[in-house]
């Protein structure tokens, strides 16, 4: 993959590793549903507003309705159930399952795109999972083996959450094959604004919005702009220059921008495992680079 592609990614991963301080501020002025339409709203705002003065892309009936499935799924279902999933079950299990979400992307793409995995790429994912293993502490106590049907629904609804996030990545190979990254993100932004509106119109109309601090605004305009407008639309110009696969290998460049943000934002301390676990993901990285540079010729 090009370096070009490499540093949009790192810089959409950055963001992204942003977003849950600015979340964080969002919900100590709003509930979720709240910080969703805002979010989601003010996204379908601003792309109604382009292309109005643009002009409207001609969207085929088959991508209007993939992206009105996907963009609900994605941007509205995949952080409702995160939510909930978060509130039955344990942080070891989010752990572990995040670890598999990369994992998850590629048999995808596999599977639905019939993009071939390789054996540098298992090698590649293997080395990757490990480093992310390190960096999340992941370890087991007895305490923590015992399981509930809560526990079990709170995997069930995150995993859930996981295949939605998957399924937007996967899907934007055939989103982006008739429309440029920048509308095409645009519609599944827009279909996810209108979804948590007509879902908690009550609570939407009867908010109070003046009791917003521009502290919350100004996290809620970065969720909107940074988060949302800028990196998944990186995320998708680069799903429509390379291969799905090549893309979700930076999802393990997130643990490591996340603890970075987290010690420069929030003065959190960095362990040696986070270092170790950073070091095997940036050698399995460049290996695999090197190693896709030498096929290549």
């Amino acid at each position: 993959m090009k370096l070009q592609y490499w540093l949009l990614l790192i810089v959409a991963q950055t963001i992204w590793a942003s977003s849950y301080v600015a979340m964080k501020i969002s919900l100590s002025a709003m509930p979720y549903s709240m910080v969703i339409f805002l979010r989601y709203g003010t996204v379908a705002l601003f792309f109604l507003g382009y292309w109005f003065i643009t002009g409207f892309p001609r969207f085929t009936p088959k991508i209007v309705w993939g992206s009105l499935l996907i963009g609900f799924l994605n941007f509205y279902g995949s952080q409702f159930l995160q939510l909930h999933g978060l509130e039955k079950t344990q942080a070891i299990d989010v752990s572990i399952l995040i670890l598999f979400e990369p994992m998850l992307t590629v048999l995808m793409a596999y599977f639905i795109l019939q993009e071939r995995i390789t054996k540098n790429l298992w090698i590649v994912l293997a080395i990757s999972m490990l480093g992310f293993f390190v960096i999340s502490d992941i370890h087991f106590q007895d305490r923590v083996l015992m399981w509930s049907k809560a526990r079990v629904w709170g995997n069930l609804l995150f995993l859930s959450a996981l295949i939605f996030e998957a399924s937007c990545t996967v899907f934007g190979k055939v989103f982006t094959e008739e429309n440029n990254a920048f509308n095409a993100m645009g519609l599944l932004m827009f279909f996810g604004g209108v979804g948590a509106l007509l879902i908690h119109f009550p609570t939407v109309i009867s908010f109070d919005y003046a009791s917003i601090s521009m502290r919350a605004w100004g996290a809620l305009m970065f969720l909107a702009f940074g988060c949302s407008i800028f990196a998944y639309t990186a995320w998708y110009f680069a799903i429509s220059k390379v291969r799905v696969q090549f893309v979700a290998l930076s999802l393990f460049l997130q643990p490591i921008v996340g603890s970075l943000v987290g010690f420069l934002v929030l003065g959190e301390e960095l362990s040696p495992r986070t270092f170790v676990g950073a070091l095997i993901i940036s050698i399995g990285l460049l290996w695999w680079q090197a190693r896709r540079k030498a096929v290549l010729g």
